[in-house]
């Protein structure tokens, strides 16, 4: 339960989207004020929605291999206010099996 100790679904996906871009380009992101901005109007915006949903839709956008999104540079701000674009996979039309963060997690890479 939230708020009993553990961190909140904003506070999980905020971090995992962190982590996950650090794997996928080397390096922290530059994300300012805007982008943290964005992720939290989104989870206002959906307040049902879950941390599971969030890294899936996340890791359809940060492996993608549309040119388009992948010159987004893993722009947070660009995949909160695009969400729907990300429900699948876009080479497969459907979500990844395993997402990147849940890869490094079952393999015990931090």
């Amino acid at each position: 339960v939230e708020g009993e100790g553990k961190p909140s679904t904003l506070a999980r996906a905020k971090d995992m989207a962190f982590e996950t871009f650090k794997v996928k380009y080397g390096s922290a992101p530059a994300w300012d004020k805007s982008d943290y901005t964005a992720l939290t109007q989104l989870f206002k915006r959906i307040p049902t929605l879950a941390f599971d949903e969030f890294n899936r839709r996340w890791a359809n956008f940060l492996y993608s291999e549309d040119p388009f999104e992948v010159n987004q540079g893993g722009r947070i701000r660009y995949f909160c206010a695009n969400f729907d674009r990300f429900m699948q996979d876009k080479k497969s039309g459907k979500p990844p099996e395993e997402s990147a963060y849940e890869r490094r997690k079952r393999l015990g890479i931090d």
